[in-house]
């Protein structure tokens, strides 16, 4: 469960702190990460909990840096990110990692009957 957390926590902290992608024309860079923990993990539940500890460590951390942009207080931005970003971020993680990890199941079990 930590390599997972970590894998989606430093991926898309480094997505937010490249200053040249936009979510706009980069949208698909997000989905990358769920999708390789996906292909990784070996539990659906170990990597549910993940993707939640990471969309929530990603939200306290992205709202602290969006605070300081706009010079409000860190807890504002952490209160905002939590309303707005993070049920966002937790769909964004968590359903093309189960997508992916319900294909490597359905594959593995065609595979090993014939």
């Amino acid at each position: 469960m930590l390599r997972d957390t970590l894998l989606l926590l430093l991926s898309q902290l480094l997505l937010y702190l490249i200053l040249i992608v936009n979510w706009k024309k980069h949208w698909f860079l997000w989905i990358v990460p769920p999708i390789i923990v996906g292909v990784l993990t070996q539990s659906l539940k170990r990597s549910i909990l993940a993707s939640v500890v990471s969309s929530l460590l990603y939200t306290l951390i992205a709202g602290v840096f969006e605070a300081t942009k706009y010079k409000i207080e860190p807890l504002g931005g952490i209160i905002i990110g939590l309303m707005f970003a993070f049920p966002i971020l937790l769909v964004i993680n968590t359903a093309p990692m189960s997508i992916t990890y319900g294909i490597k199941v359905a594959l593995r079990k065609v595979i090993h009957r014939s």
